[in-house]
């Protein structure tokens, strides 16, 4: 199976009206890491800016607007997928929210059908797996902030560079 964990940044929380403004991605060929694709990009919609996801995700509307357009971000995404000749399933930590992202992120160019050939249907969301594997290990789980990746590699002292 072919992975493309993957982290979106964007403008909000809905994937109708807000738009990705950095798109991360490590691609895993029949389990083989390749170069990581990562752009940033011009919200389409500035007018539904979410000021409380500036605060999360730390990027300033005044930097958006240096930034590439969208079109621009996602023809680089498209063609570096497309170059490894198929099909991808999404991973990654509540990676259904990102996957709803780049589906209208893809929609909102007119590019739904690259998406639908890129990418399989079904995800692998580590935090769904992770919700399972704490209700296997009941009083044994590691009690942690959250079940986010850096959080639970950071209390297994695993290094990695997450965010």
């Amino acid at each position: 199976m072919n992975y493309l964990w993957l982290d979106a940044e964007t403008t909000g929380l809905n994937p109708v009206h807000n738009d990705i403004i950095e798109m991360a991605a490590i691609p895993f060929l029949k389990g083989k890491e390749q170069p990581t694709f990562h752009e940033f990009c011009q919200p389409v919609n500035w007018q539904n800016w979410s000021e409380e996801a500036e605060r999360v995700h730390g990027i300033s509307k005044e930097k958006a607007k240096t930034f590439q357009s969208s079109a621009d971000a996602l023809d680089k995404m498209i063609t570096t997928l497309e170059s490894y000749n198929c099909k991808w399933t999404i991973a990654g930590y509540n990676v259904d929210y990102d996957k709803k992202m780049m589906s209208g992120w893809f929609a909102k160019h007119g590019r739904s059908e690259d998406f639908n050939r890129l990418f399989e249907v079904p995800t692998h969301c580590t935090h769904r797996r992770w919700k399972k594997v704490l209700k296997e290990l009941g009083s044994k789980a590691p009690q942690t902030e959250n079940n986010k990746l850096e959080t639970l590699a950071k209390h297994f002292n695993i290094e990695i560079d997450a965010h």
